[in-house]
């Protein structure tokens, strides 16, 4: 599986357990529609890399608090892409 995809089957993985979907939409803000705050926002994204580093092969997630908190402003898909971008 690529990184990519991987990114994109952690964040969207997460947002399930969460119960934030169904309904799934890539457009909704991770701060104004799905109500995440910072220590949410940061827990979420502990949790993304967490999975990311038990997918196969092993992606390394990197973040700080800087990174969570322009997160709450995001798109889903958003979101996903600077994962992505913060992955190795």
């Amino acid at each position: 599986m690529s990184q990519t995809m991987s990114v994109m089957d952690a964040v969207t993985g997460q947002l399930l357990d969460e119960g934030r979907w169904p309904p799934n939409d890539l457009s909704k803000s991770m701060g104004a529609d799905y109500h995440y705050i910072l220590p949410t926002m940061i827990n979420f994204l502990t949790a993304v890399q967490v999975r990311l580093q038990n997918c196969d092969p092993v992606c390394q997630f990197a973040f700080d608090d800087a990174f969570a908190n322009t997160a709450l402003g995001q798109d889903v898909q958003t979101l996903i892409g600077a994962i992505d971008g913060a992955t190795a």
